[in-house]
Formats: C-alpha cells, sequence, structure tokens
C-alpha cells in the first residue's frame, strides 16, 4: 500500500500539513511518497506519525522539511559533539523496538526508517542530518542530493551515528567528497555504496580510505 501524489504534476500544493494530520491510522502503509509536496513541513510529518506505525520507506524529496525535531534538542547536541569528536560513543536512539514505541512525532517516524530521500530540500541542513542520524538507526538508505548541506566531506561527520545499519549514500553530483569524508564513510565497515553522478555504485572500505592519496573524490559524488 503506497499514498503518493500525481507523478506528472510539477508542485502539489494541495496536500498540506493539515491533511497529515486528518490522516486516520493507516497499520499497514510502509511507503510513503510525498516528492513535491510544497506545504509539507516537519509539523505535518510529526503530526502523521502516530498515523503511521508501520512506514519504513519516506520520500520528502522537494517537501520544506529541516528534518530537525524541536523536541530533540538535547540529541541534536549529541550529534555535534560526536560529530567533533569520532572518539565519543553516543548511543543510539531508539536503541529497542520498546523505546520506539516511547517517542512521539518526528522522532518517532525516524526511529521506524529503512529509507529516506531528502532529496532537493534546501531546508534540510546540518541539523537535520544529525537528527536524522541519531535517531534513525535502522536507516539502510539515504538520498542527500540538492538539499542545503554543504557539499563537503566534513558535512558527512554524523553518518557515523547510523552505525553499520547504513548501505547505500546517494549524494548527487554536486559533491566532492575528500580525504575527510571518506574517512567518515569508512568508519562502519566495507558494506557501504555511494551512488555517483552517472548511476553507478562505489563500495567504500576502510582499506580504501587508507590507500587513497589527499585531495577530493570526484567518483565519490
Amino acid at each position: 500500500m503506497a499514498l503518493r501524489p500525481t507523478s506528472h504534476a510539477p508542485q502539489v500544493t494541495s496536500i498540506t500539513d493539515k491533511s497529515l494530520a486528518a490522516l486516520p491510522p493507516l497499520p499497514r502503509l510502509r511507503r510513503l511518497r510525498l516528492t513535491r509536496c510544497t506545504s509539507i513541513t516537519d509539523a505535518g510529518l510529526a503530526a502523521a506519525a502516530a498515523s503511521l506505525p508501520a512506514l519504513q520507506h519516506l520520500d520528502l524529496a522537494s517537501t520544506r522539511i529541516t528534518g530537525s525535531d524541536a523536541n530533540t534538542q538535547q540529541a541534536a547536541a549529541a550529534a555535534a559533539a560526536a560529530a567533533a569528536d569520532p572518539s565519543q560513543q553516543v548511543p543510539l536512539l531508539p536503541a529497542s523496538d520498546q523505546e520506539a514505541a516511547c517517542l512521539t512525532g518526528l522522532a518517532a517516524l525516524y526511529g521506524r526508517l529503512r529509507s529516506l530521500s531528502v532529496q532537493g530540500c534546501r531546508t534540510y541542513g546540518a541539523a537535520g542530518l544529525a537528527d536524522t542520524c541519531l535517531l534513525a538507526p535502522r536507516l539502510a538508505c539515504l538520498r542527500l542530493c540538492g538539499t542545503g548541506l554543504q557539499p563537503r566531506g566534513g558535512s558527512l561527520a554524523p553518518l557515523q551515528l547510523l552505525g553499520g545499519s547504513l548501505l547505500r549514500l546517494d549524494l548527487g553530483p554536486q559533491w566532492e567528497v575528500d580525504d575527510e569524508g571518506l574517512e567518515h564513510l569508512a568508519r562502519w565497515g566495507q558494506q557501504l555504496a555511494v551512488r555517483s553522478p552517472y548511476g553507478g555504485c562505489t563500495p567504500v572500505s576502510r582499506a580504501r580510505t587508507a590507500a587513497t592519496g589527499a585531495g577530493s573524490h570526484g567518483c565519490m559524488r
């Protein structure tokens, strides 16, 4: 089951935060696509979280979400501290299904996600990525093309908070992933594939990072 706007519409203004807040319980809905729903914000997603207990795949491309949960300031601070000092051990939230059930709003929604696309969300920046990585420990696929993140390697530091769950990362053609970025990408193992602007996926490993020379890497965009 999927709820999605008409695919050919350039923008969808009829689906708003009020629309999401008015959703009835949808216990079997696993995929939700809100592409180009330009009236959707974080408030609408937070309001809909309780109605979407089984949601695992969320496409928010070209919406107005920031990805930052106003109720998780402590989480954002912990993520920022971990980005500044990779040696810190920051506990992931939620750690279990029971803890996820106790969360509300955007935090509850993140806790269930396996894939997330925020492509083209210019309002999605560093705070949004920090909250996403801290509160979505099950996230396997993440699409960051065309967001408000600075397209440089240091912006990827919060990804280490995902531990070993992340398998695919799509950065788009604007990113230049330098040695710092490769180091962040390689922290959790050898399973991650970074999508190139030409449609291929390049696996990342610690061995690859150690063997790579200084400078930026155009193939890792």
